[in-house]
């Protein structure tokens, strides 16, 4: 069996979280990340469930960075 990242990284996050009293947003985690590049549909939808602060905190993190940046010569 070869080297499983999803659950290397689920576990890595679940282990510094707990460790250091982080509170991950789903916006920092690898999943997340993941489903942004395959699948951009559920990313956002997965942002928009979030509840008001954690989004508001999500949309902040994403705006720093610079995913929701327009291109504004188009």
């Amino acid at each position: 069996m070869g080297f499983d990242r999803d659950a290397f990284f689920s576990k890595t996050e679940k282990t510094f979280d707990k460790t250091f009293g982080y509170k991950r947003n789903y916006a920092e985690s690898y999943k997340a990340k993941k489903d942004f590049i395959k699948n951009p549909k559920l990313y956002f939808s997965a942002l928009l469930n979030l509840p008001t602060n954690e989004k508001a905190i999500a949309f902040k993190i994403l705006g720093k960075s610079g995913v929701h940046k327009r291109n504004r010569n188009v």
